[in-house]
């Protein structure tokens, strides 16, 4: 961030976190950590490991999800996430933010008016606190594993 021009945003975690795609980050890039067609979930933080965990049990039921990292919202990979909504046709965006103005906002931008499907987003509906240990707070807004899973079948009816 310090060689861009303008202004710019970094968010870091207190928590230990798993850390995912290793050191291949690229500004503006996703990258894709697990192929499905069914859904595509589009995560961005340390709570995309909820949604893996989530792909990983659909995974065994046959549900095949596609989680990408989406680690920059601006530029935000139009390409990598309409190529794969064009082939899962529904998008469930999970992110450990407010629902205004984060991830799930930039791609509901993008796929209304590029390939309108059904859009699911997991992240906090309201502000948050910040006092609790990292695995109190993600079962106390449903960032949880479960509930993505819950969210996900009801949006594939199943």
């Amino acid at each position: 961030l310090a060689q861009l021009e303008g202004p710019a945003y970094l968010r870091l975690s207190r928590p230990s976190v798993p850390v995912l795609g290793g050191d291949s980050f690229r500004l503006g890039q996703a990258r894709i950590l697990a192929k499905g067609d069914r859904v595509t979930l589009v995560g961005c933080g340390p709570i995309l490991a909820e949604g893996l965990a989530a792909a990983k049990e659909l995974e065994s039921e046959g549900v095949g999800v596609e989680v990408i990292d989406c680690s920059t919202v601006k530029p935000l990979d139009e390409k990598t996430i309409l190529a794969s909504v064009r082939k899962t046709g529904l998008v469930v965006t999970l992110e450990d933010h407010s629902l205004s103005g984060g991830l799930g906002s930039a791609v509901a931008a993008l796929v209304a008016e590029n390939h309108p499907v059904k859009l699911i987003r997991v992240g906090m509906s309201d502000f948050g606190s910040s006092a609790h240990h990292w695995p109190e707070l993600v079962e106390k807004y449903g960032l949880n594993r479960q509930n993505v899973i819950r969210r996900i079948r009801k949006g594939l009816e199943i």
